[in-house]
């Protein structure tokens, strides 16, 4: 009997004993002492229990009691991070990080990138930052990289600073916000500061189209670097997924590409010109006695113009065509063909039937009479009157040069070409009327400008 009623105390008590942690300490407490679970091993029950930090970095040293043996110098290591970390002294931090990249295998990873994430942005090391984010996102893809279930180091005093840290962020804005002006002011290079800037907009990228755009804003100027390591990638891993979201600019993307290809499908395919001729000239040959020139003087016309619409390689023309005699321009249609067209360069022969007028001014009073005609036909001093019963045949080449190729608005089929035209040609001209009279032959030039929508 003795013995039973000092045993039951006893019992009664270990029974206390081993209930009293379950009730008393955290999950993280418990993974101090050996006790871990699954929630430990994964960091959520750490975070939702982070007023036991205190308590739970005093017992730290035991924590390394209960992990193997090949971890032990893993654990060290971060726990010195942490106290850098808290001292705010950079340059530890950054030779333990080195140290901690060191130990990483296929089986073990002992810092984890959001955790240097965090703590490089926390002591403002930039630099690091920089190139941790390069690093995470040319490997995040890679499956090679680690094995299947390897060993995460998290379940320490470092990871719990971190998730600490995280929890305290706005959940609303991507942290680059909260750091811009910190960025803006540190002694990064203009291009880094962009580069960092399109790394941590980065995840937010998908999910906010004004950040989308920004990080491919971003992605466009490092890849025009031509001396930035990155450029290449960027381009193919961030820029071009970007850009393809954005349907607007992928489409405007993929037309530039496919320009000159589709310039050379359109080639020959037809379209609408307008050319304005401003410089005119030429001779004339057998109509020296066209006119009175002591009764009369021509009016000249400073501007002609052309209309042309293309079907294929013919090209049906109408015109204002100036000639090589002074004060005669020929109303005409034309058919013609396009006997050569390029990129740059269109040859288009015509033939042209048109009826040539011309603008004459009296210097005197002409009365009728002189001519045969009753004194009711005359033309006062100073007035003028143009002469159209006559006709022209026009042969001449229109020969354009197209300085440039611009897609019409939006589409990716249509283009605007403005060019530098000139006409060289020869006209045939009978005049029957009664103040102009003769015929002859009249080789003439024009140049001026034009455009083509084809």
């Amino acid at each position: 009997m003795k013995i039973t009623s000092l045993l039951l105390p006893l019992l009664a008590f270990a029974v206390l004993a081993g209930a009293a942690p379950k009730k008393e300490l955290s999950d993280f407490e418990k993974s101090l002492i050996g006790g871990a679970s699954a929630e430990t091993q994964s960091g959520e029950a750490s975070a939702s229990e982070s007023d036991s930090t205190g308590s739970s970095l005093n017992e730290f040293e035991q924590s390394l009691a209960t992990v193997p043996s090949e971890y032990e110098d893993v654990y060290k290591l971060r726990e010195s991070m942490l106290e850098a970390v808290k001292s705010k002294n950079t340059t530890v931090v950054g030779q333990l990080a080195d140290e901690l990249a060191q130990k990483e295998t296929r089986s073990l990873i002992p810092l984890k990138d959001f955790e240097s994430e965090v703590i490089y942005l926390d002591l403002r090391m930039y630099d690091r930052l920089l190139d941790m984010l390069v690093k995470h996102y040319r490997n995040l893809l890679d499956t090679t990289r680690y094995d299947e279930n390897p060993k995460v180091i998290e379940d320490d005093g470092l990871f719990l600073y971190v998730v600490n840290r995280l929890e305290s962020r706005d959940k609303e804005r991507n942290v680059y916000y909260s750091v811009a002006a910190q960025i803006e002011g540190s002694n990064l290079s203009d291009e880094k500061k962009r580069k960092l800037e399109m790394f941590l907009l980065l995840r937010d990228a998908y999910r906010s189209d004004d950040v989308g755009v920004r990080v491919r804003d971003l992605a466009q100027s490092v890849t025009n670097g031509k001396d930035d390591p990155e450029s290449r990638w960027i381009a193919k891993s961030i820029l071009s997924p970007l850009t393809r979201m954005n349907m607007f600019a992928y489409n405007l993307e993929k037309r530039a590409e496919n320009k000159e290809e589709i310039i050379k499908g359109k080639l020959y395919t037809g379209g609408f010109g307008m050319n304005l001729f401003f410089l005119s000239g030429g001779m004339a040959f057998g109509m020296d006695d066209l006119y009175r020139s002591d009764l009369f003087e021509p009016e000249e016309t400073s501007i002609n113009l052309e209309f042309y619409l293309q079907i294929k390689r013919f090209a049906i023309s109408g015109e204002l065509l100036a000639s090589g005699i002074t004060g005669v321009n020929s109303y005409s249609l034309g058919l013609g063909y396009v006997a050569y067209d390029s990129r740059y360069l269109k040859v288009r022969p015509y033939v042209g039937l048109g009826m040539p007028a011309m603008i004459l001014e009296a210097k005197e009073r002409v009365y009728g009479s002189l001519h045969g005609e009753g004194e009711s036909e005359s033309m006062g001093e100073g007035n003028s009157e143009m002469y159209t019963e006559s006709l022209g045949l026009t042969l001449a080449v229109n020969v354009d040069f197209k300085f440039a190729t611009l897609f019409l608005f939006s589409s990716s089929s249509k283009f605007f070409s403005p060019s530098i035209v000139g006409k060289f040609g020869v006209s045939y001209i009978n005049f029957e009327d009664t103040f102009v009279y003769g015929s002859g032959v009249s080789p003439f030039f024009s140049l001026g400008l034009g455009m083509y929508l084809w």
